[in-house]
C-alpha cells in the first residue's frame, strides 16, 4: 500500500473536481498539500465553475447567487465544512456561508440570459 505522506498526486484540470479531490486527499488521506499538483492550462483556476481568484485576498470567489440546497449538494457541504474560513476565524466555509445567508436574504425567481440562440 502506498503511503500518502510520501506519494505525489497529479490532478489534470484546475476545476472544482480537482480542487475537491485535493481537499479530500488532505482531509481524508492525510496527504500533505505540497504533494498534490494541479495542472491547468489556463491562467485561472475554476474550470467551468463560474468564479475566479479573488482580486482583494487569497482565495477563490464564486460569483452570483447559487441555490445550493443541502439536500442536493451534500458532498459539497461536507467538503466546505472541513475548510476553515479565511475571514471568519473559528468557522468553516460552510458555517460562514450559512451565517451570511441568514443575514443577507435573497429571493431569486429568475436568471437573466444573454442574447444566445433561441429555441423555436
Amino acid at each position: 500500500m502506498l503511503d500518502p505522506k510520501h506519494a505525489d498526486v497529479w490532478l489534470v484540470g484546475g476545476g472544482i473536481a480537482s480542487m475537491a479531490a485535493a481537499t479530500f486527499l488532505i482531509r481524508d488521506a492525510g496527504m500533505p498539500g505540497a504533494r498534490i499538483h494541479i495542472l491547468e492550462e489556463l491562467g485561472i483556476a475554476g474550470g467551468c465553475l463560474d468564479g475566479s481568484a479573488s482580486p482583494t485576498q487569497p482565495g477563490y470567489v464564486t460569483r452570483g447567487g447559487r441555490m445550493l440546497c443541502e439536500e442536493v449538494y451534500q458532498c459539497l457541504w461536507n467538503l466546505l465544512d472541513s475548510i476553515p474560513s479565511l475571514d471568519k476565524p473559528g468557522l468553516s466555509v460552510r458555517q460562514a456561508i450559512r451565517a451570511f445567508n441568514e443575514q443577507v436574504r435573497t429571493e431569486a425567481r429568475a436568471r437573466l440570459l444573454g442574447r444566445g440562440p433561441r429555441l423555436p
